[in-house]
């Protein structure tokens, strides 16, 4: 019978100037799922204002439609302006499914959309795939990561879905790609004033390494013993141009002040090219956010810690003595170098 579906639309947010890259993870994920559906079309959305630069990036990445959604209202994010104007071009064009990154954006803006439309959303993601029964199964995590769910939306459209960067894999842009451009003005009445009042917008400051960027990435779980260590592990990390993660005991522990650099399902997905984990348990909800990177060294007391078994490399050793070994390794390093 094949996959009944025409339609894929993956919503292109925009960051700092540019497009997140969260769009071409999912558009990899979408054309691979096209692929097995006659005729089926994957399609970017843009909302905003003066969107020209941005559909021109999404264009690139092989799109057969890029939807830019303009009007005054949608120039900096408001989520009813953006529900509005999404329920309004869903309804014009009817797609069979809706993509969004779990962004802190997406986190808001999926679950109202979809209480505007009255469908099925599968929220924070870890695959995208065709099941047996030729439907589009949504693999999400449960009880604390430890499950992984199927969901299925088999009779609503448009299926909804996020899924966090970093969690699927992304193919190259085609720089030869042409898209057709779509203009489309929701319909937001003037006389529509949201409860909500925009006052200004003050952008937080973004470490100089960031964590989703990085080539290595040092990550500190609960056997890193104390806050003393945790503070060497930064050190450590600036010293090697490394990004520090850590698993949500060490925010429990109070040793981070924020989530913004957890690792694992209700944090964030990482794929360096170089992950080393200090104490960190293997835990099935942290995993999932760190099992894509190239290679993975875990340094931890207990030989039988679950990280090992997805390890390329294991330190059976208490984190304290191979971060001290490494901090006076580097600093004899600097020693010789300054001597020769």
């Amino acid at each position: 019978m094949g996959l009944r579906i025409k339609s894929i639309w993956i919503l292109a947010e925009q960051c700092d100037g540019r497009v997140t890259r969260v769009f071409n993870e999912l558009y990899t994920k979408a054309r691979e799922i096209a692929s097995q559906a006659d005729g089926c079309r994957v399609c970017g959305v843009l909302l905003g204002r003066d969107l020209d630069a941005f559909a021109a990036t999404v264009a690139k990445s092989g799109v057969d439609t890029v939807y830019c959604v303009e009007h005054p209202k949608l120039e900096a994010y408001q989520c009813d302006y953006y529900v509005k104007a999404i329920k309004d071009l869903v309804e014009k064009f009817s797609p069979d499914a809706l993509w969004m990154g779990a962004s802190v954006m997406g986190a808001e803006l999926a679950p109202s959309v979809a209480a505007a439309l009255r469908t099925g959303l599968a929220a924070h993601c870890v695959d995208i795939s065709v099941g047996k029964d030729e439907q589009i199964a949504y693999m999400v995590p449960a009880f604390g990561g430890n499950v992984i769910g199927e969901i299925l939306i088999p009779e609503t459209r448009p299926q909804m879905a996020t899924v966090r960067a970093g969690i699927l894999d992304a193919k190259p842009c085609a720089e030869d790609a042409k898209a057709e451009i779509v203009r489309y003005t929701p319909s937001l009445p003037d006389e529509y004033v949201s409860p909500v009042e925009l006052l200004s917008f003050q952008p937080t400051e973004s470490p100089a390494q960031k964590l989703e960027d990085a080539d290595i990435v040092l990550c500190a779980g609960r056997g890193l013993g104390s806050e003393a260590y945790w503070e060497k592990l930064n050190l450590l990390g600036r010293k090697i141009n490394a990004a520090v993660g850590y698993t949500r005991c060490v925010v429990d522990s109070k040793w981070a002040d924020t989530e913004c650099n957890m690792i694992g399902t209700s944090g964030k997905s990482v794929k360096p090219k170089l992950y080393l984990g200090f104490g960190v348990s293997g835990a099935t909800h942290h995993v999932c956010g760190m099992s894509k990177s190239g290679t993975i060294i875990s340094v931890n007391k207990d030989s039988n810690a679950k990280i090992f078994g997805i390890s390329d490399y294991k330190v059976v050793a208490k984190s304290e003595r191979i971060i001290d070994a490494m901090l006076a390794s580097y600093a004899e390093d600097k020693n010789r170098t300054r001597c020769d």
